[in-house]
C-alpha cells in the first residue's frame, strides 16, 4: 500500500501544479464519481469534466483536450500505448487490469492491490485527492458511491476501500454500521 500511496502523491503533485485540466471519465457510476472527485479536489485549477460515450475514439479525446492536461479516470490502463502515442503528457487514474506500466499511470494492480475487489476507479481518484490535500477526506462518500457502482460490496469493503470508509467516518460524511 505504501508504494501505491507514493504513486498517488506523485499524481497529486502533478495536479496541484496544473492550471487547465480536462478529466475524461468512464461512463458508469465509478467513472463519473472519479471525475467528480478530481474536479472537487483541485478547486484552484480550471477543470472540465467529460464523460466518455460509447464509441468515442482517442483521437476525438485528443481533439477535445487540446490546450489542456488530460486526465483519464476509471479508464486507460489497457490503452496506455495508444494514449502515450497521442498525448505528450497525461495522467491515468484507473483500477482495471494494466497492459503495461507507465510513469503517468496510477493503478492498484501495479502495487499488489486487487483492483476488482479492493479498489474502484473512484477510490484511486480519492487517494490522489487525499494525497493532494487532507481536506479532501471529505470526498470519501463520493469514492464509496463509485465502489458501490462497481459492486465492491460483494467482496466486503476491504483493503484500501475499508480505509476510505474510515476516512469518511472521521470526516463525518459516512455513517452507519456497513
Amino acid at each position: 500500500m505504501n508504494h501505491f500511496l507514493a504513486r498517488c502523491e506523485e499524481a497529486a503533485q502533478i495536479l496541484r501544479c496544473t492550471e487547465k485540466v480536462t478529466v475524461f471519465g468512464h461512463r458508469d457510476a465509478d467513472g463519473i464519481c472519479a471525475a467528480i472527485i478530481v474536479k472537487e479536489a483541485f478547486p484552484s485549477a480550471d477543470i472540465t469534466v467529460r464523460i466518455i460515450r460509447h464509441g468515442t475514439t482517442l483521437s476525438q479525446i485528443a481533439e477535445e483536450s487540446r490546450g489542456t492536461f488530460p486526465v483519464f479516470v476509471d479508464y486507460g490502463s489497457s490503452e496506455v500505448d495508444a494514449i502515450s502515442e497521442l498525448f505528450d503528457d497525461f495522467l491515468i487514474l484507473d483500477h482495471h487490469p494494466v497492459s503495461r506500466d507507465h510513469d503517468r499511470l496510477v493503478n492498484p494492480w501495479q502495487h499488489g492491490i486487487d483492483g476488482t475487489r479492493e479498489l474502484s476507479g473512484a477510490g484511486v481518484a480519492y487517494f490522489v485527492a487525499r494525497a493532494a490535500y487532507d481536506r479532501n477526506r471529505s470526498l470519501a462518500h463520493i469514492a464509496l458511491v463509485g465502489a458501490m457502482g462497481d459492486k465492491l460490496y460483494l467482496s466486503g469493503l476491504q483493503g484500501p476501500t475499508a480505509e476510505i470508509v474510515r476516512d469518511g467516518r472521521s470526516a463525518g460524511v459516512v455513517t452507519g454500521d456497513g
